[in-house]
């Protein structure tokens, strides 16, 4: 139940003081502007003595670790102490806008920046006029470790030095001279404003009025990486860059700038200030911690360098025949070093994984889980297709250049790679036929790389089934095949053509003219040609074809075609 206390009585409460009523004597509760304060007795507790040491935890436990009362962004002192339901941030924050309130007021002047002390509840007010700014209760006093009244009279001169500060900055003289210090500011801008556009405009032409006398072609051994327009082109690009940094940086300093020449700004500019300094500080000091790191992974980056190096050099050298090793088919050189600069750079790139920044990190663990698992699920054709590519290369089942019917398409192999091998087709159109496919089907390979892998290794044959009456003597037939091979355009002299009797039909004989050729993509033109020779040469000698004779041809796959051709005219 509440009681009106003393100080009811006294000349106090006639004035406009806020007034103070006691809850319980026993607690020393206190309502002040309607807040509850439940302050601690205000008899002296007893203290260990002077001269006893104090231990480092207790000297610690005493730092100040209170939320800050502020005015114009400075702080005046801290708040240590709670009261009832109110925090420490909650009273720091009330008596900044008070103090901040009194100060914007330029009808209070300093003089009524004073104390009101009330002994009997513990409690020390510190008024601006007739306003609270702050109660110091005697447990502020007690975290403190002084007297409730001598940290009054400490909070009230800082108050009032808070405030003179804070009234004369914001002044109209100030003002004034803020507004002169942005004109001259803003007129260096513009100066160096102008000046950093002349400056990277004239590099820019620097850069293209050289490209021809300093700026070269840069080479990876023989491979061009880029040419000498690309480059000038990348070095405009970065030229362009590094202005647009340069001119964000400066109109940062330039805006930080004038913030700081107004009171009401000061915040703000040391607010943007700190941030941009606690980035680069940041940035700065982690990359001093990381540059061991670093050192390490320059060091390997290199050595993965010049090992792929060692290995080029070496297989370079079993390419051109230079280096044998038994066993080792020159043709798998260049395949097996582009495998081996995989392997190399995939060792490498496990060795370096622990060293990338953030390696340790859940998020960077995540992301690789489930790009592992994006890969592992999305690429098994890839894999399979890779796979067959190596085991494609090491069979020699064919090599670039080489003749070969793969399923259902034929023609001159023109690339093999990890993933498919490409061909060009009689016809001229480029077919790409997955490694895999081709692991699983039959490859049939007429010409190994357009000559002769060994000498003694025959070339392809084309060859050509006709019909020849059995009134024709075997000699004369053979004659005419042979004397039309001879005449055949792209059939090889040696090895000779040759005849074999294959059949002997129902009015004919079925003989089989067979020539050799290293011009196997023409095999249709040189099938046309030898039968129309083969047609003259009968015609020459007044012979006559089997009515129903065929001319059989066997294609690359096997497959057989018939074609009837048209008899010759009775003379």
């Amino acid at each position: 139940m509440l009681t009106s206390s003393p100080l009811a009585s006294s000349p106090l409460a006639d004035s406009q003081v806020a007034p103070v009523h006691l809850i319980h004597a026993s607690s020393h509760a206190l309502e002040i502007d309607g807040l509850e304060i439940f302050a601690p007795r205000s008899e002296p507790k007893a203290e260990e003595p002077a001269d006893e040491p104090q231990t480092g935890q207790q000297d610690a436990s005493r730092v100040p670790q209170g939320a800050a009362v502020t005015l114009g962004g400075k702080t005046l002192f801290n708040v240590e102490a709670s009261i009832g339901t109110k925090s420490r941030a909650e009273r720091a924050a009330e008596a900044s806008r008070a103090i901040r309130s009194a100060a914007t007021n330029s009808q209070i002047p300093l003089e009524d920046f004073r104390l009101n002390d009330l002994p009997n509840n513990g409690v020390t007010q510190i008024l601006a006029g007739e306003d609270l700014l702050i109660a110091v209760t005697q447990a502020d006093a007690n975290v403190a470790e002084m007297s409730r009244e001598a940290l009054a009279r400490q909070h009230l001169e800082e108050i009032k030095d808070g405030v003179i500060e804070y009234r004369n900055t914001r002044s109209p003289q100030k003002l004034l001279a803020g507004l002169g210090k942005t004109a001259i500011a803003t007129l260096i801008f513009a100066l160096l404003f102008s000046l950093i556009n002349r400056l990277f405009k004239g590099i820019d032409q620097k850069i293209e009025s050289s490209d021809r006398f300093r700026i070269r072609t840069l080479h990876l051994g023989r491979r061009e990486v880029l040419s000498a327009q690309q480059l000038t082109n990348y070095l405009i690009r970065f030229s362009g860059l590094l202005k647009i940094i340069v001119l964000l940086t400066l109109i940062s300093i330039f805006v930080n700038t004038v913030l700081s020449f107004f009171p009401a700004t000061q915040s703000v500019s040391i607010g943007i200030f700190s941030s941009i300094f606690s980035v680069f500080s940041q940035l700065f000091f982690g990359f001093l911690g990381y540059l061991p790191k670093l050192i390490f992974l320059v060091i390997l980056g290199y050595a993965a360098i010049y090992l792929m190096r060692f290995s080029r050099f070496v297989f370079s050298e079993i390419d051109k025949g230079d280096l044998s090793i038994p066993g080792f088919d020159r043709d798998w050189a260049i395949p097996t070093e582009r495998i081996a600069q995989i392997l190399i750079l995939a060792l490498f790139a496990v060795i370096a994984f622990p060293y990338l920044p953030g390696a340790g990190s859940d998020a960077f663990q995540g992301i690789s889980i489930f790009l592992g698992i994006l890969i592992s699920l999305g690429s098994s054709s890839a894999i399979a297709n890779i796979i067959a590519g190596i085991l494609l290369t090491y069979t020699r089942a064919f090599k670039l250049g080489d003749e070969v019917e793969i399923g259902d398409v034929a023609g001159t192999v023109v690339e093999k790679g990890l993933l498919v091998t490409r061909i060009l087709t009689d016809k001229n159109y480029y077919a790409s036929i997955p490694n895999a496919e081709v692991l699983g089907t039959t490859v049939t390979n007429f010409r190994q790389g357009g000559s002769m892998r060994n000498e003694e290794d025959e070339p392809p044959m084309v060859f050509v089934e006709v019909g020849f009456r059995y009134d024709v003597p075997w000699q004369i037939a053979y004659e005419i095949l042979v004397e039309a091979a001879k005449e055949t355009k792209d059939v090889l002299p040696e090895p000779e053509p040759f005849v074999r009797n294959i059949e002997f039909a129902e009015q004919c004989v079925i003989y089989e003219i067979n020539v050799f050729t290293n011009n196997f993509r023409d095999d249709e033109i040189i099938e046309s040609d030898l039968r129309r020779n083969i047609q003259g040469k009968c015609y020459e000698r007044g012979i006559e074809l089997a009515p129903l004779q065929q001319f059989t041809v066997v294609r690359r796959n096997g497959k057989s075609t018939s074609t009837m051709p048209r008899s010759l005219e009775q003379n």
